[in-house]
């Protein structure tokens, strides 16, 4: 029996992990399109991601995600994105991981993300891109 319960455990924390993989993948999409201009793009990534968590059974709050619009102003957006993140940023903390995402953070703007190191190397400030390079990396995994 103990061995069960602890298989069981086991998969139910690989099955975690896979699925919080996924959703920072698309999330790192989300991240990538609103470094751009097109709001449409956004639009687009933050309803997948939003789709994928609700699938996965919703332990994360899809509100903000889909109040992000192409309609919105950048700046609106990213308002909805950073409140969205806050969990996030926590659950990756807690998580140590997974490899590649790494949490960073911004004095000036007062904000944390969390960033593919494997697709963007360097510090990409998707709130502050008018200094795009400020900041610091709060995690290494």
């Amino acid at each position: 029996m103990k061995l069960f319960l602890t298989l069981c455990l086991l998969l139910s924390t690989s099955a975690f992990a896979q699925g919080l993989e996924k959703v920072l993948g698309l999330n790192d999409a989300l991240f990538t399109h609103l470094l751009g201009t097109d709001q449409a793009k956004v639009q687009e990534a933050a309803r997948a991601l939003s789709a994928e968590i609700k699938k996965q059974g919703g332990k994360l709050k899809t509100d903000h995600l889909d109040q992000i619009s192409a309609k919105n102003a950048k700046e609106k957006n990213l308002e909805h994105y950073d409140k969205f993140l806050v969990p996030v940023v926590e659950l990756v903390r807690s998580q140590k991981g997974p490899r590649p995402y790494n949490v960073f953070y911004c004095p000036m703007v007062k904000k944390a993300w969390v960033q593919d190191v494997s697709k963007q190397p360097k510090i990409r400030n998707v709130f502050a891109q008018e200094m795009l390079e400020c900041g610091e990396q709060q995690t290494r995994f």
